[in-house]
């Protein structure tokens, strides 16, 4: 009887340090979440500012980066991720899937102009990200 309530006390004391393991690092990853929504606007905003189409796509696809992370579909680590692989707060955010298909498009485009549009409707989609 009493090593079944000493295994019992041992489960508990590991869920309540699970638990707090987790209230521990669950802000600092929400915070970095956060951080990869805001430079991902950032660089939006550098795409849209950009002086030839080469680097207006660079810094759309750093856009993606960071929103999409390492596991996004449209992640490639060969064009720079300024983000770290961290990803966007919520990859289901209409906001972020709205952002990520501009981004598509805008990488597709042949016109300067118009790509650099697409990065301005970009940061406008992500400054509304909450």
């Amino acid at each position: 009887m009493r090593e079944q309530h000493n295994s019992r006390l041992g489960r508990s004391a590991l869920l309540v340090a699970a638990l707090a393991a987790f209230t521990v690092l669950a802000p600092s990853t929400a915070r970095a979440q956060d951080a990869s929504v805001k430079t991902a606007a950032q660089h939006a905003g550098l795409a849209a500012k950009a002086a030839d189409l080469a680097t207006v796509k660079k810094h759309m696809h750093h856009v993606l980066n960071c929103l999409e992370g390492k596991s996004g579909k449209d992640y490639d680590a060969t064009a720079g991720d300024p983000c770290k692989g961290v990803g966007a707060t919520s990859p289901n955010d209409p906001k972020i899937q709205e952002a990520v298909r501009l981004l598509n498009v805008g990488e597709s485009l042949d016109s300067m102009a118009a790509a650099q549009h697409v990065a301005e409707a970009t940061a406008a989609v992500l400054a509304e990200v909450k």
